[in-house]
């Protein structure tokens, strides 16, 4: 009888991570690899949990937000830190996670960890670690609900969970676009963002500049498209620059929602060799001719639909447009376009820029205690990992007369110095590397009680981006 109980429970390596406050457990056989959460690409128009799409190794993965896995509620302090990457086959799916435990070995009922059977799929096994609640996540059964079946058997070997995958992806992810009715696509790795209209300007015409442009807030490019346009997307449209400057971005107006298609290699067909391309030069007012001039055809065999992709780099008419273009960098892997994430708190009059890699921690303020023997300047302690940790005001640290809420602590740790704020709120913001300073110092537009601070113009917002090594020294001066 002994044995038999022990048969009923394996040992299952982990990956033990947390994801709105709730400890989720994912195999580590299909682990593919772990990133710091950097730019991904939303869509408005997936089935939740998918939300929109990550870059690993140079492939498009689609991206699902484990908040609607396992049904819960993202707060404000719930800030997504971490790429997780899950590989099964040609199975790729990629989960935000707010903050990373490490690998552990648990124990697992072996009939629980069995496919589900019936119509409907339960991808989670609720099960303890230690006296702490957790959630098994059965990738199976997550790749088959949201993906769809699989003919081919996983090997059962382990992946190291920082090791990126090297596998060839047989299949290319597009996203499409409608212009004049007629739908077209381009590859998803010349994609930067995708945004309704409403949320872009569109200003006059440069000088010697043949379309109007699109301000994006953080940058200016040309702007393709027709009037009735709903959605735009801005994308890549000049060859990778040797100098390390960048490519050339603009951006194309849709008609319609834009949508995700995975065409398999063997379905794109290239025009007949002996097929003779029309030589004109193409105006940029007939754009429906245009690309269909310099398209090739794909097949998206789920959707049963054809599609009209386009090399925005073979189209030689938009070349005409590089002096009006920014140059943004995009990653051949971990990225859409190349963007820093800062950790922003907001206060009354000012809304501050911190390095993500500085964040530890986020609470709620109710964890604040006080001490009769307490430094003046403090407003209380807290503990975090074991260590006491000084809690100060923000508006003790930079000054000001704010009359705001101490909703949450944010615990920081600069240089081995642990410090925590109380702050009224907080959020990330992932900001083009072209707006951010480099020498804070050097170009500040601030001083907030001797913390240089430099200004910096993003969604029509004013944000000071917080010198580290200023904010380390502020925190040793009031802890004296």
């Amino acid at each position: 009888m002994a044995t038999n109980k022990k048969q009923k429970h394996l040992d299952c390596d982990v990956l033990i991570a947390k994801c709105c406050d709730k400890l989720v457990a994912l195999p580590k056989t299909y682990l593919s690899a772990v990133k710091d959460f950097d730019e991904t690409v939303l869509l408005e128009n997936l089935k939740k949990p998918l939300i929109g799409v990550a870059q690993n190794d140079g492939k498009a993965v689609l991206l699902a937000d484990p908040k609607f896995i396992i049904d819960t509620k993202r707060r404000s302090s719930h800030i997504p830190k971490f790429l997780i990457f899950l590989e099964e086959s040609d199975r790729n799916l990629c989960l935000q996670i707010d903050e990373i435990i490490g690998l552990k070995t648990i124990k697992i009922n072996a009939e629980s960890l069995k496919v589900g059977s019936g119509k409907k799929l339960n991808p989670l096994l609720k099960t303890k670690l230690g006296r702490q609640n957790l959630i098994y996540v059965k990738v199976d059964e997550l790749f088959k609900s949201l993906i769809g079946d699989q003919n081919k058997i996983k090997k059962e070997t382990a992946v190291d969970f920082l090791k990126e995958s090297t596998s060839i992806e047989e299949r290319r992810t597009f996203l499409s676009f409608v212009i004049e009715n007629e739908k077209f696509a381009v590859d998803i790795k010349d994609l930067n963002r995708v945004t309704p209209m409403e949320d872009v300007e569109i200003i006059d015409s440069f000088s010697g500049c043949s379309v109007p442009m699109a301000n994006f807030s953080d940058s200016v490019c040309p702007f393709i498209g027709g009037g009735n346009s709903k959605y735009a997307f801005q994308a890549f449209f000049s060859s990778p620059s040797e100098n390390e400057e960048g490519r050339h971005t603009i951006a194309i107006g849709s008609e319609k929602k834009c949508e995700l298609h995975n065409v398999l290699k063997n379905n794109l067909v290239r025009k007949n060799k002996h097929d003779k391309v029309k030589e004109k030069k193409s105006d940029l007012s007939d754009l429906k001719n245009l690309f269909e001039e310099s398209s090739i055809f794909g097949f998206d065999s789920k959707k049963n639909e054809h599609l009209r992709i386009i090399d925005l780099e073979g189209v030689d008419a938009l070349k005409s447009l590089y002096p009006f273009s920014p140059k943004l960098k995009n990653m051949a892997s971990g990225g859409v376009y190349e963007t820093i994430s800062f950790l922003t708190i907001h206060s009354d009059a000012y809304n501050y820029l911190f390095p993500l890699e500085l964040l530890k921690k986020v609470s709620h303020s109710s964890e604040i205690r006080i001490s009769k023997n307490q430094h003046q300047n403090m407003l209380g302690y807290t503990e975090l990992e074991n260590r006491v940790t000084a809690v100060f005001d923000l508006n003790v640290v930079f000054g000001g007369n704010d009359i705001s809420q101490r909703n949450y602590i944010v615990f920081f740790e600069i240089n081995e110095i642990q410090a925590a704020l109380a702050v009224p709120d907080i959020n990330r913001i992932s900001i083009s590397r072209n707006l951010i300073h480099k020498d804070v110092k050097g170009d500040h537009a601030a001083k907030f009680q001797n913390v240089s601070a430099a200004k910096i113009f993003c969604s029509e917002k004013i944000y000071y981006q917080i010198d580290t090594g200023d904010l380390k020294e502020r925190f040793l001066e009031l802890s004296k």
